[in-house]
């Protein structure tokens, strides 16, 4: 880990090592990134996980969970940048859908460390987990039908016009005539 961290010019903290080793190899080259998503992806089933922050490299227990502001967030549109195991913290815009109803469709897709929060006022759905979870459960938000506006009752018809006459027999009809005019 300390080896990683020199390589991708970033500090290293640690409170809690991973016990033992790891061993990989193969022909391909790897960018710094890449390298953390790939070991990443080890030290998760150790129960740990590296989270890139700024310069720092922090290496976390998840036996007690992520630490509340640990985790970046991201816009949207970086989401495709971040490698598959990489922790991070991004706003899905629900739109017109239902908070409950998107919750109760993503609920299975959120790992053990993860977790979604719908944001009912911005219509929005907060959501800090591995990337490459979070893109599937973008993909399950977005997949749930907007709710439509309720159509607005119909009205009745108009009644039909109907011609009526009315004597004036108290009155000057040219009287009548000229408030009528006016």
């Amino acid at each position: 880990l300390p080896w990683l961290a020199g390589e991708a010019w970033l500090s290293l903290v640690m409170g809690e090592a991973p016990e033992g080793t790891f061993n990989y190899s193969d022909r391909r080259e790897y960018q710094p990134d890449e390298a953390i998503d790939l070991l990443n992806g080890w030290l998760m089933f150790k129960g740990f996980t590296l989270i890139r922050r700024d310069q720092l490299l922090m290496c976390i227990s998840l036996k007690d969970g992520i630490p509340d502001g640990t985790v970046p967030r991201i816009p949207l549109e970086d989401l495709p940048k971040r490698g598959r195991f990489e922790f991070v913290s991004v706003l899905i815009p629900l739109e017109a859908r239902d908070a409950a109803m998107v919750m109760a469709e993503i609920e299975p897709l959120v790992s053990a460390w993860g977790e979604a929060q719908p944001l009912a006022a911005t219509r929005q759905l907060l959501v800090t987990d591995a990337a490459d979870i979070v893109r599937s459960i973008q993909q399950v938000a977005l997949a749930v039908p907007p709710k439509t506006a309720p159509k607005p009752p119909a009205q009745a018809p108009a009644p039909k016009p109907e011609l009526k006459t009315y004597p004036v027999s108290h009155a000057n009809p040219a009287a009548v005539v000229d408030l009528l005019k006016k």
